[in-house]
């Protein structure tokens, strides 16, 4: 189901007060700022429709980042992938693996 232009799978989306979408379930890739996530993670807005943040579905290339998705309980247990009101990234967890031992890190990026 569409619900202000995200792709919402049935039976999870929340809503502000005002009636706007607040987050839901996407159940395809799709836009979300300047990213593309994929199906299955939850996408988080702000009252205004704006992005906030994403919890995704599985590990997935952000703008070039290895982004950490997923946990054990599903996309809602897992790491936060953070965008500006203005759609662009904010703040990820990422990994890196070197000769075979995964490096984790957050990184907070400066641009509004």
């Amino acid at each position: 189901m569409e619900i202000q232009g995200y792709p919402c799978a049935k039976g999870y989306a929340w809503f502000y007060s005002n009636g706007s979408l607040k987050q839901c379930t996407v159940s395809r890739d799709t836009a979300f700022g300047e990213a593309q996530v994929p199906a299955g993670s939850i996408v988080v807005l702000l009252p205004d429709g704006k992005p906030h943040y994403v919890m995704l579905s599985h590990d997935a290339p952000i703008l070039g980042y290895h982004c950490r998705g997923g946990g054990p309980l599903g996309p809602g247990e897992g790491d936060t992938t953070a965008f500006y009101p203005s759609g662009k990234l904010r703040l990820i967890f990422y990994t890196i693996m070197s000769e075979g031992v995964r490096f984790q890190w957050v990184t907070v990026l400066k641009t509004a």
